[in-house]
């Protein structure tokens, strides 16, 4: 999935993209899960092939497909990609960038500015 298709889904323009990759069975999920919960953020249900919700803060966030479309535009980003075998993708709203880089080895990141 691309940049404009994410922020098409929820509706509005995402600050930061981070891809994961690992040669273990569902290690970049589990990287991106990690990442998501040292920065504050709840991680929704999988639901493949679809994308998993995020929201900073404690959320119970459901299932992509059980989610309305007001609940979508809620959400402060998603994890996109074959979740089992990997790469993700984060795709993800103003997460501070020295936080990222202490984050998850072997994964590459990129960031850009905000559009206002």
């Amino acid at each position: 999935m691309i940049r404009a298709e994410a922020e098409q889904l929820i509706g509005r323009t995402l600050a930061g993209i981070r891809t994961f990759e690992s040669e273990e069975t569902f290690g970049a999920y589990e990287a991106a899960l990690r990442l998501c919960q040292e920065l504050g953020y709840s991680v929704g249900r999988m639901c493949n092939p679809e994308p998993t919700g995020i929201k900073r803060g404690v959320w119970d966030i459901q299932k992509w497909r059980n989610l309305s479309r007001d609940d979508r535009r809620e959400l402060d980003g998603l994890i996109t990609g074959n979740f089992r075998d990997g790469p993700v993708t984060l795709f993800f709203e103003g997460a501070p960038l020295e936080q990222l880089a202490d984050c998850a080895e072997n994964t590459h990141y990129l960031l850009r500015p905000r559009k206002i």
